[in-house]
């Protein structure tokens, strides 16, 4: 934030709300992007197969501490799924096409199997 308002040129004693600097930076609230950006890392791993070293850390069970849990990345990816209403394999397949995605989905032309769509003179 303190970055955000140097560009705007707007110090702390000018009491604007961070929401009116990121609309004026038009940037988004961060955390969507680090949900975004956990969500493209989930789907990363999911890709690359059970051998490795990310999925199988990822199922490794500690010994429990007294008090309230800790947070653990698996549990926020669970709610993040949840709150996006996605299901663990479109996780993979949202990586491509989904809301926000900096990649684009593969056609049948790039894959090479559209060829027979060319139009004959």
């Amino acid at each position: 934030m303190r970055m955000l308002r140097r560009m705007c040129g707007v110090t702390r004693n000018d009491r604007n709300r961070n929401e009116f600097v990121r609309g004026a930076v038009k940037v988004g609230p961060t955390g969507k992007e680090i949900q975004e950006s956990r969500l493209r890392w989930y789907g990363h791993l999911q890709r690359k197969g059970e051998e490795c070293i990310g999925n199988r850390v990822e199922d490794i069970e500690g010994a429990g501490r007294r008090g309230r849990p800790k947070m653990r990345w698996k549990d926020k990816i669970s709610s993040d799924l949840m709150e996006k209403g996605w299901k663990k394999e479109e996780a993979m397949d949202e990586y491509y096409g989904g809301e926000g995605s900096r990649r684009a989905k593969p056609t049948l032309r790039d894959v090479g199997q559209g060829d027979d769509e060319e139009e004959e003179d």
